[in-house]
Order: structure tokens, then sequence, then C-alpha cells
């Protein structure tokens, strides 16, 4: 493998990477929506959510440049690019099956990266489709986690870290509770003061 093709090897992983993590919040998002996944709102409303949050725009920008990169790395004269979504040209970047109903023949011969793909398509075309992923995997991560706040792709949440902080300094402030620790550091920065005056004398 030339080094051209271990970056451009590098890059379709990477773009690929980016594609199947959009997708399995995706997958999420369906099955809340489809009332087969529970949610902290009914599938209607979920799907409602999900509605305000998707981005539209950006799932045109990225079939568009599904498209022609499938154009350009597959043997695509076996499969209708024109007639699958963003979401379909995804999975079949990601997982090689042919969406149900777009072949018009023999399932595409492979993936070409290794052999065809010039430094304009690995270093260009994949880093923009793995942004507008990225994007969109953020946009239905939001929906998800105002369907679903304690589904695992949302995390703590800052504001548990507020609350967290705000807990925190009442303790620190009203109570007694935290005063071995207030006397712990009373320590430390009297013993750092006394090396600074120190080192100041000995100046």
């Amino acid at each position: 493998m030339t080094p051209v093709q271990a970056r451009a090897k590098a890059e379709l992983d990477k773009m690929r990477a980016s594609l199947a993590g959009w997708l399995r919040v995706r997958d999420q998002v369906n099955a809340v929506t489809a009332g087969t996944m529970t949610a902290a709102y009914p599938a209607a409303v979920a799907k409602q959510i999900f509605d305000a949050y998707r981005d539209q725009a950006t799932e045109t920008k990225l079939a568009l440049e599904l498209r022609t990169f499938i154009s350009q790395a597959y043997d695509s004269s076996q499969i209708n690019v024109e007639s699958l979504n963003a979401e379909e040209l995804a999975r079949f970047v990601v997982t090689g099956r042919v969406p149900e109903g777009a072949s018009t023949g023999p399932a595409p011969q492979g993936f070409f990266p290794l052999l065809i793909l010039i430094a304009g398509i690995a270093y260009i075309a994949t880093s923009a489709i793995g942004n507008y992923a990225d994007i969109l995997k953020e946009r239905d991560r939001l929906a998800l986690c105002k369907a679903d706040p304690g589904n695992p792709e949302c995390g703590v949440g800052w504001w548990k870290y507020v609350a967290i902080g705000g807990v925190v300094y009442f303790l620190w402030q009203e109570t007694s509770i935290l005063d071995p620790i207030k006397g712990l550091l009373g320590m430390v920065k009297s013993k750092a003061a006394r090396s600074r005056a120190g080192k100041w004398l000995k100046a």
C-alpha cells in the first residue's frame, strides 16, 4: 500500500465512522418516533420534536455528496442512487448493502477506494461527507435528548453539572459538612505562602 493509498483509506474510514455514528443516533430517533422504543414522550410528540430539529438542508447536501462519491468510488451502474435519500445512501456506504428497490441488477462490485480514489475524492469529498454526517448526528442527538432525556446518547448534561456546583457551593458556604476540606485547603495555602515568603527573603 502506497502512502497515498494509506491516506485515502484513513480518510475513507474516518468518513464511514462519521456516517455510522449518525446512523446509530438516527436509528434510535426512528425507533422512538415509530413507538418501538420507549421515551419520555409518546411517539407522536417525539415525531414533532424530531421534525422541528431535523436539518433537511444538510441532509440534501449530504445526499448530493454521497451520490457523487458513490458514482466515483463504486461500480454504480447497478444501483439507482438518484432514488435514495441521504439516510439510505449512508447505509449503503457503511454496510455495502443496496436498499430494497434501488438495485437495477447484480449488487455493485465492491468498494474501490485503494484502486481508484484519487486525492481530490479522498481528501475533499470524504471530508465534506463526514462533516455533514457529524452535523446531522448532533441535530438528531439533540432531538433524541429532548424526546428522551435519559437516553445514553445524552450523557450527563451541562445542567446537571450546574446543579451539582450549586449544591457544593451551598454546602461550602452554609454548612460545616465540608469544614475538613476547608481546613486542608487552608493548610496547603499557608504552606505555599510560607514557601513564597522564604524564597523572597533569600532573594
